[in-house]
């Protein structure tokens, strides 16, 4: 007997937790506060606090092309709390609306809460420089004016993906404003002409989570000039742009006795006049390294290399330097 009354009560139980005592309309939108415009297929989640038997639950709902979300949720709960969040991916800070409910609450109601995110545009570069980007991934690249010469421009990838889409891939896509155009971090390229040439980055990140695919893409462009004077130009031919990782090229700022190599660019055979013992490395653009000597003082022959662009670095008593070798 007593076995039946409990399985009385426990249906029920069960059974006042399957009636629907709410309904709500849950809505709103996500926007970059520097566009203005609606973040698609940004992840807004929806937590009830006592909605089930088993207790809370949690739903997550991604914004339109336009930025906007709508849902209807069924509480089961005769009250709780019902808390609206999403994280803005540029300031790592959350963002939350909630609303109270219980027996006084309107069998349907409805939730609207709109997000603002911090936002964020390309800059920097050079003095024209800009960009477009939606939340989430950032494209930029800076000029070396150090390294830049010589028949060579260097510019420096710094775009970044935020801590949202650690797990992204990533792609990128360059067009260099004379009609060409190559996929890559760190591509190279070659200009035969004097002129003024908008370079432009498009960074495109997909994501696969929980909450969904989430993409991101972002634009920076800038203007680069060859004149024929030799400014920034060889002989007003065959300018060669590079994109190095920054990363990659960090130097230690000394006072350093300059290294003669030559010729420089080379045909593919050159010599470095080492003025005291030092340790010589010879990377190629990619890190790899091509060529070691340690202890060394005097003339040193550099291996036979083909067409591209070098890195020599050269570590002695007076510090660490590095110097770039061009071979046509």
């Amino acid at each position: 007997m007593k076995l039946k009354m409990l399985i009385f009560s426990l249906a029920l139980s069960f059974s006042a937790w399957s009636q629907i005592t709410h309904t709500v309309i849950v809505s709103g939108f996500v926007i970059d506060s520097v566009t203005g415009a609606g973040v698609p297929n940004y992840p807004v989640m929806v937590s009830d606090s006592s909605n089930t038997p088993s207790g809370s639950m949690t739903i997550t709902l991604l914004t339109d092309a336009n930025g906007n979300y709508n849902d209807t949720l069924f509480l089961y709960g005769t009250g709780g709390l019902l808390l609206v969040q999403t994280l803005d991916s540029c300031s790592g800070n959350w963002q939350s609306s909630s609303l109270i409910y219980g027996v006084n609450t309107p069998q349907y109601f409805s939730i609207y809460t709109g997000f603002v995110l911090c936002g964020t545009s390309g800059s920097g570069g050079g003095g024209s420089g800009g960009g477009s980007n939606t939340t989430g991934c950032v494209a930029q690249y800076s000029f070396d004016s150090t390294l830049t010469g010589m028949g060579q421009i260097v510019l420096f990838n710094t775009s970044y993906v935020d801590s949202t889409m650690q797990n992204a891939t990533v792609s990128y896509l360059w067009d260099f404003g004379d009609g060409t155009s190559a996929i890559g971090a760190y591509p190279s390229h070659l200009y035969t002409a004097a002129g003024s040439y908008a370079v432009c980055l498009t960074l495109n990140a997909v994501d696969s989570t929980a909450f969904g695919t989430m993409t991101c893409t972002s634009t920076y462009c800038d203007t680069i000039t060859i004149d024929s004077t030799g400014n920034v130009s060889y002989k007003n031919l065959n300018v060669s742009l590079n994109v190095y990782n920054p990363a990659q090229m960090s130097l230690e700022e000394t006072e350093f006795t300059p290294i003669k190599m030559y010729p420089n660019p080379s045909n593919g055979i050159a010599w470095v006049e080492l003025p005291q013992r030092s340790d010589i490395q010879l990377f190629s653009m990619t890190g790899r390294r091509l060529f070691h000597g340690f202890d060394l003082e005097g003339k040193v022959q550099l291996p036979f290399l083909n067409a591209g662009s070098y890195l020599i670095e050269v570590v002695n008593a007076e510090g660490k330097t590095y110097q770039l070798l061009l071979v046509h």
